[in-house]
């Protein structure tokens, strides 16, 4: 049986890992869209720097807290179109990226004696953030296709009410427990919560005055429908009768529909959560998160070229996501199983029930040169043995043929030459 230190050094070693192979494990933009933002940045940059009228104090200096209102407002413009929600400026605040907002986020809306419950599966890195660098204590809570199953976060949560008699749910300036969760398109699923688990998440959230952080990366990366599945945040409305103020923040990011190395994102709330947040000590220190880059973006955002590019990677992301599910459902053993997103990076796919993912892994990185995320590195109870995280957004088309031809090849020896083996196959309870 493997243990939290065995995957954490494999997590380690397969971060690391660099070949000449084919990898499915980058869960980022690839290089043919990267390249793309090379020719936007200079026009942008130069429209900005060349203008007669600049403003030099407001360009370089720390920029306001909340973050530039020009930027902020064609943010919202373009946010109101892609969701097809209204989205106001007052309502959106610029971070340096998803991580920098999820820190923010617990650091200052929440303390470390706050339990942060999660998903299981989960996104493997923000888990581990958490927990190891803010010593902030996590919780698995149970999940199904359709997402956290409201039922059980309930449950856990007045578990854990129990167990620490001085714990309130009276509201206070930091919330006592918050739930961390990637609920369109999930990282590392790739499923959507239904319309009904959300409402019934919000409603648990309003209950227990906890805080639902909603991980919004994925959402614009959307192949079917005129806009992509409402965010959790749409659910939290002014006008229902319990409504106190808001329990839900979006945290968004500009690297998946642009470049990560932009470090650029948002977080968008009402004003109760927001402004704790823009004006603490953190942001009057050092202002807005990334200013200069804000005001890059908006040139591209009141230009229409970030929606253009966007409508671009949608398309593109497309045919990638078609590539690896027809060769799925042409070549695919039938003991996999497997769910066709709908958006997102990623893919799951589930082996029997027998079999360690993890041990393959091994078997088709050393003889195969192809990589992928066994299921329990983004498990915190070490779960999820025999799927796998397929990501798709970092290789073209033919590659990913060529890397799940290979997969599936490597399966059909592994199989054949570990029958025998109880390591490899065992009983999961």
């Amino acid at each position: 049986m493997m243990n939290h230190q065995e995957v954490e050094n494999e997590l380690r070693f397969l971060m690391q890992w660099r070949n000449n192979g084919i990898s499915f494990i980058p869960g980022s933009p690839g290089v043919e869209m990267l390249n793309a933002c090379s020719k936007m940045l200079l026009n942008a940059s130069d429209k900005i720097l060349n203008d007669p009228n600049i403003n030099i104090g407001n360009l370089f200096k720390y920029g306001e807290n909340q973050g530039d209102q020009e930027f902020r407002e064609n943010l919202a413009h373009f946010l109101t179109d892609e969701y097809g929600d209204d989205v106001k400026s007052s309502n959106l605040m610029v971070t340096a990226g998803a991580t920098q907002g999820l820190h923010a986020i617990l650091t200052i809306l929440c303390d470390k004696k706050t339990p942060v419950f999660i998903e299981d599966p989960t996104y493997f890195l923000a888990s581990r953030m958490i927990k190891d660098d803010l010593q902030i204590n996590t919780i698995p809570v149970q999940g199904d296709e359709t997402g956290m199953i409201p039922e059980c976060l309930e449950k856990a949560l007045l578990s854990y009410k129990d167990q620490k008699q001085n714990v309130t749910c009276e509201p206070s300036s930091r919330f006592w427990a918050a739930v961390y969760l990637v609920p369109v398109f999930s990282n590392p699923t790739g499923w959507t919560y239904t319309e009904e688990r959300c409402k019934k998440l919000v409603q648990v959230a309003r209950k227990y005055n906890i805080l639902l952080i909603a991980e919004d990366v994925y959402n614009l990366i959307y192949f079917q429908d005129a806009c992509p599945p409402k965010r959790l945040l749409s659910y939290d409305l002014a006008t229902d009768a319990d409504y106190t103020g808001g329990n839900v923040l979006s945290n968004g990011t500009f690297s998946k529909i642009f470049a990560p190395s932009v470090r650029l994102g948002w977080i968008e709330g009402p004003a109760k959560l927001l402004c704790p947040i823009y004006e603490s000590f953190l942001t009057w220190s050092g202002g807005s998160f990334n200013h200069y880059m804000a005001k890059v973006m908006s040139q591209l955002l009141s230009s229409g070229a970030l929606k253009e590019h966007t409508e671009w990677l949608r398309a593109s992301y497309k045919k990638r996501l078609a590539a690896l599910c027809d060769t799925l459902d042409e070549l695919k053993p039938t003991d996999w199983q497997y769910h066709r997103p709908k958006g997102g990076f990623f893919v799951w796919v589930t082996f029997p029930e027998h079999l360690s993912a993890l041990e393959f892994l091994r078997f088709a990185r050393e003889r195969y040169d192809v990589t992928f995320l066994p299921g329990i590195c983004c498990s915190p109870t070490l779960g999820s043995k025999n799927s796998a995280r397929l990501a798709f957004s970092s290789l073209n088309e033919d590659a990913i043929v060529s890397g799940l031809k290979k997969l599936i090849l490597a399966y059909e020896n592994f199989t054949k030459s570990c029958v025998d083996r109880v390591d490899v196959f065992q009983c999961i309870c």
